[in-house]
Formats: C-alpha cells, structure tokens, sequence
C-alpha cells in the first residue's frame, strides 16, 4: 500500500467554509524578512456546507502571494468544477506559455456572452450553424 499523510481538522461539527487540513509553503529563514518570510503558497480542502452522514462536499483551494501572504486565488469544487475564488480576472495561459487545445463540451462564454452553444449548433456572435463540429459559414442568421 502507497503511503499517505493525512491533514484532518479535530471540530466534531463541520459547516461551511471550514478548513479540514492545509499545506503552506514559505521562506520564513529569508534574510530580506517582511515579505520574503509570508506564506508564499498554500493548499488548502474547504468545507462547501454542513457535513452530514450522507455528504461531506468539499473543495480543494490553491492560493498564491506576489506581496503579501498567499490569497485564495482558485479552486475545484466538490463537483469537479474549476472557478477562480473571486471576481478578479486571471489568465490560463499567456503569450509565452499557451494552451496548445482546449476542449468544450457543451457551451462556451466568451465575456459574459454565449459563444459556442451545442444545444443550438451554433457558433459567435452571427449564429454561424457547427455541423459535426466543424463551423459552418451559414452567412446571417
């Protein structure tokens, strides 16, 4: 058997946004001090809601510093979802470390906005029809 570790919280009663066990990461032997010595990186599994006997949902959270101790920054839910933990706007990728595909399965947004939807078969803005995944010039819709 693989050998493990195991992080786990001593509360009898968990509810939402409880932490269950966290890794930090930091350079508190820096000879800078102030920021060098912050946590630079944690990882963390948070409770999405009350646990019960039949559910315990949980979310794993990656948070990350540039000057300041690490802040959540995005995490996978209990549903195997991927969200950035707040409002802020991240990149996948940048121009020097692209994503070279990446696969949608049923609907794509592209700023708030309805790009690629399966359930109509069509693609942008001007409705272009896809058939058997490929976009089809239908002109206007």
């Amino acid at each position: 058997m693989a050998q493990s570790i195991t992080l786990q919280t001593s509360d009898s009663n968990i509810v939402a946004n409880d932490v269950l066990g966290r890794l930090s990461y930091a350079a508190s032997s820096e000879s800078d001090g102030s920021d060098a010595i912050l946590v630079g990186g944690s990882i963390y599994a948070i409770a999405e809601n009350t646990f019960t006997a039949s559910a315990n949902p949980t979310s794993i959270v990656f948070a990350t510093a540039t000057s300041e101790t690490a802040t959540a920054k995005l995490k996978v839910t209990s549903g195997g979802d991927l969200y950035p933990v707040t409002t802020n706007v991240y990149d996948i990728g940048g121009p020097s470390n692209q994503f070279q595909r990446a696969y949608i399965y049923d609907t794509f947004y592209l700023n708030g906005t309805v790009f690629i939807d399966r359930s109509t078969q069509t693609f942008g803005a001007d409705g272009y029809s896809l058939a058997s995944g490929v976009i089809v010039d239908g002109g206007s819709p």
